[in-house]
């Protein structure tokens, strides 16, 4: 956005807690990403300092690993205490139908497109919306993903099912007992 004077039609939103500034079409203004990144640092500090872990939703692999696991480790190093428990929600479906099953994920989850608090972290990560950040796939796949999740410092995930059927659900229950 221009600092003109459009920029006075500005309004102010809650997101996760934090004031961001947003204009009439919902795009976050000049400077707001950066201070949403501040404020997340900070609070990644204060859970890292005080807390025993944190939980996340719609945040993906890179920005975990870039930002959130290492922020909330060296704050727990900081003060003396063991690297927190890092908790991860994502989507998960073990299918044959990839694409059908990212599209029902798109939809399902549609409203986290339209929260600026997680939009932010969905841009930051660089994708279009949470069924990007589904983990989606046959057996082979699902493990993949969260091996790498596991690789990354996840210590636990949140496993949100959302299959279509009955197969589609018994699938994924196998694959998710394989990390209990």
């Amino acid at each position: 956005l221009a600092e003109d004077a459009a920029a006075q039609d500005e309004v102010q939103v809650a997101a996760g807690g934090v004031r961001q500034r947003e204009d009439d079409a919902g795009r976050l203004a000049v400077g707001a990403e950066k201070r949403t990144r501040q404020t997340a640092l900070r609070l990644f500090w204060i859970a890292g300092q005080l807390a025993d872990g944190t939980s996340t939703w719609c945040v993906g692999p890179r920005t975990l690993s870039d930002l959130t696991i290492p922020a909330l480790r060296q704050a727990a190093a900081d003060a003396g205490r063991p690297d927190p428990r890092v908790i991860a929600a994502f989507p998960v479906c073990v299918t044959d139908e990839v694409d059908a099953a990212r599209k029902r994920a798109a939809t399902v989850f549609a409203v986290y497109d339209t929260l600026p608090s997680y939009k932010t972290m969905m841009d930051r990560e660089g994708v279009e919306g949470p069924a990007d950040l589904a983990i989606v796939g046959d057996e082979a796949d699902v493990r993949d993903q969260l091996a790498e999740l596991a690789s990354i410092g996840v210590t636990d995930l949140n496993a949100g099912l959302y299959t279509a059927n009955a197969e589609e659900r018994a699938r994924t229950r196998a694959v998710l007992r394989e990390f209990v």
